[in-house]
């Protein structure tokens, strides 16, 4: 009998696992040198204040309180895992809901890789999961590795991908159902949730326009249609952020712009080479249409995924285009969508091509070293500045709070930098004792450590390791399919 290696018994399983222990390995590694367990910003309010504090008191109003929207969204999948994990652990430690956040991050990641390594033609396959890996495990989004309360971003990207992916299958199929349980979901991961039904609205549409005019496609744009109608019900526009949109259509466009060139957001001329196979693809669907099977439900999520993305930066624009400046480091993570989905286009255009293969090799060879070299201006400016400074940030906002634990000098604590804009609210919170007794152990007084906050310690340490794991199983998966295609 001969034994075959697991990779060859079982190549999507282990490619799957690989990726997955590539890209949580390196956050897990970025989050262990540079991260805290010290909550930031929004979590003082929304956590602590609304929430936590409440429960911990016996106060069911914390319900209410979380129900509530935060700024325009709804966040309860992000308030969930890091209020359970602040109840199981008995510390609210902003280290464990970061790892959790990216194990998240880096199963959506490697489930795309997988949708690439068995939906993509020859090599493309696996240089489309390499550029996935590399986007979702390199920090050029490192706010939402290191700041907990971004989770909210992975949960909306997981969940309208998931939920575009279902709908597009054959209607009333599980995972049809699954696809719309998933598009309500991400109405309250984050407030633009709602835009993964409306990039299905124009697919739909073509179908019923054109000779696809069946009771089925009716269903699922009804579908659709009733995620957009509930999507309108709870959305909520904050007034105190209106100085924040964009006052023009020079600024909405000028941030569009810069979103588009993402990862070199600077370098607005980008933006054409990135998104010009999506574009492509787009006119040849129009041209041609859907073919069946797989290739037409590949063709069609794909086009999904772009649209989604270029929704998205529209909200942005519109939301935080006061300026016309440059998107927050923490939507990268959506502009990556974007980058995908152009890097699936690619693959899905050679079919096409026929004897203009050679031009459309240099066109991939092209984008891809525009692409690296975007990466590596983005991470040489991260790892040079944004990170080392975020950390040294992060040093001062645990010393200034451990200080006041221990003096409780309120006037001292005024002149020193805090993890929140608002001094007297933050000491009322530093003074309620449901919120003393779960500090995490960077600050907590008496010291403590709970179980759950050591192991994320020591699981954060093991990043390097995870990480050179994952990325021995891709290289072993690289060598096979070259040998494969041989």
């Amino acid at each position: 009998m001969i034994h075959r290696p697991f990779f060859g018994r079982y190549p999507n399983v282990t490619l799957f696992i690989c990726a997955l222990l590539c890209v949580f390995g390196s956050k897990l590694a970025v989050i262990d040198r540079y991260g805290t367990d010290l909550p930031f910003q929004d979590q003082w309010g929304k956590e602590a204040d609304f929430v936590l504090a409440p429960l911990r008191e016996g106060n069911p109003a914390w319900l209410q309180a979380a129900l509530l929207p935060h700024n325009e969204h709804r966040v309860y999948f992000t308030l969930g895992v890091d209020v359970l994990l602040t109840v199981i652990s008995g510390q609210w430690d902003a280290r464990q809901e970061c790892i959790v956040s990216a194990f998240l991050h880096a199963a959506i990641a490697a489930s795309l890789a997988l949708f690439a390594w068995r939906r993509l033609p020859g090599a493309w396959g696996l240089i489309s999961a390499g550029v996935i890996v590399a986007l979702t495990a390199l920090p050029l989004a490192w706010d939402n590795v290191l700041w907990a309360f971004q989770s909210q971003f992975y949960f909306l990207i997981g969940f309208s991908l998931l939920g575009m992916d279902g709908l597009l299958r054959e209607t009333f199929s599980a995972r049809w159902w699954l696809g719309l349980l998933a598009m309500l979901c991400a109405l309250v991961s984050m407030g633009s949730g709602f835009l993964g039904a409306l990039a299905l609205l124009p697919l739909f549409l073509h179908d019923l326009l054109g000779r696809i005019r069946t009771w089925r496609r009716a269903s699922s744009l009804i579908a659709i249609a009733a995620v957009l109608v509930l999507g309108w019900y709870l959305s909520f526009a904050p007034p105190w952020h209106a100085s924040l949109r964009a006052g023009s259509v020079k600024d909405f466009v000028t941030f569009a712009a810069h979103c588009l060139a993402w990862p070199s957001p600077r370098n607005v001329l980008f933006a054409a080479v990135f998104y010009s196979p999506l574009l492509l693809l787009g006119v040849r669907w129009l041209r041609r249409g859907t073919p069946p099977g797989p290739a037409g439900h590949s063709l069609r999520f794909t086009l999904a995924m772009g649209t989604w993305t270029l929704l998205q930066i529209a909200a942005v624009s519109y939301a935080r285009g006061n300026g016309g400046g440059f998107p927050a480091n923490r939507y990268g993570d959506i502009l990556a969508v974007g980058i995908i989905a152009n890097a699936f286009a690619l693959g899905l255009l050679t079919p096409a091509l026929g004897n203009r293969r050679r031009g459309w090799l240099m066109w991939a060879t092209a984008w891809l070293v525009v692409l690296g070299l975007s990466v590596a201006t983005e991470l040489t400016k991260i790892y040079r500045d944004e990170l080392p400074q975020h950390r040294r940030q992060t040093e001062a906002f645990e010393s200034s709070v451990r200080a006041y634990l221990i003096d409780g000098d309120a006037t001292a604590l005024r002149n020193r930098p805090i993890p929140f804009p608002d001094y007297d609210w933050f000491i009322r919170l530093l003074d309620r004792p449901s919120i003393r007794a779960i500090l995490p152990p960077s600050v907590s007084n008496p010291p403590r450590v709970s179980m759950l906050s050591s192991a994320a310690s020591h699981l954060a340490k093991l990043g390097w390791v995870v990480m050179t794991i994952g990325l021995v199983g891709l290289a072993l998966a690289a060598v096979r399919n070259r040998r494969a295609l041989a």
